[in-house]
């Protein structure tokens, strides 16, 4: 079950139905409604951090500014704890704070919604502790990942 090479553009252009190509205008037409302001911004797409190898060379979605930023295409509106737990990951990764981020957030694509947190209060509410510390965890978390990656 090998897909069929295609060599040309017109071919490759067929691929898509009609219903899918028009499922990804609407969510570009509803980003572009809600989020149109973020294009003007500075942005990384598909970043890397310092951290990526160590769990198999992971990437984000994109950062706009210093706000780290996964989108979501499901159906369903609510925030599963895998997404927070997955935009906390990258937010460790990021060993030598090279993207500068200062806070995260998750866009529901399907939705048109952005939700947005500070970086202080989103590890807050994932940790209990009033007093996280980036640092701190980002220190932890590469150990870990490093011991994990060399079979413990």
């Amino acid at each position: 079950m090998l897909p069929v090479v295609k060599h040309s553009i017109e071919e490759l252009l067929a691929i898509p139905q009609a219903v899918e190509l028009d499922d990804l205008s609407a969510m570009f037409a509803l980003f572009y409604d809600r989020c149109h302001d973020l294009l003007s911004h500075s942005r990384v797409l598909n970043p890397t951090f310092a951290g990526s190898l160590d769990v198999g060379g992971a990437d984000a979605d994109f950062i706009v500014d210093d706000c780290l930023i996964d989108m979501k295409a499901t159906i369903s509106s609510q925030v599963r704890a895998d997404f927070l737990y997955q935009l906390a990951g990258y937010l460790l990764l990021d060993y030598n704070d090279a993207y500068h981020i200062t806070s995260v957030g998750i866009y529901m694509v399907r939705q048109g919604l952005l939700l947005k947190w500070d970086v202080s209060a989103f590890l807050q509410k994932l940790t209990g502790d009033d007093h996280a510390s980036l640092e701190a965890l980002r220190q932890a978390f590469q150990v870990l990942c490093q011991k994990v990656g060399r079979g413990w």
